[in-house]
């Protein structure tokens, strides 16, 4: 049976590692598609956020939650923003 976790992933280049590494600075200005994809996202996880929020109990699981909202929609943009 194969491992569930690649224990050897595969080397790459200086061009690929640098790429992960750029900022909003040192990338072309976002297209009105992209604009619009992120506002899709922030506006449908705010309300997800905002829901956990109101119908869930004040505590740490409830922290969890909403900090991993944030770092899907900072994953998301990341995604929809790169060249």
């Amino acid at each position: 049976m194969a491992p569930l976790i690649d224990t050897n992933p595969p080397h790459r280049s200086e061009k690929d590692i640098r790429k992960r590494f750029l900022t909003t600075h040192d990338r072309p200005a976002p297209t009105d598609e992209q604009v619009n994809w992120f506002a899709t996202f922030q506006d449908r996880i705010g309300d997800v956020a905002v829901r956990v929020n109101d119908q869930v109990a004040d505590s740490r699981e409830k922290e969890i939650a909403l900090q991993n909202l944030e770092q899907a929609l900072t994953w998301i943009g990341k995604a929809i923003f790169q060249e």
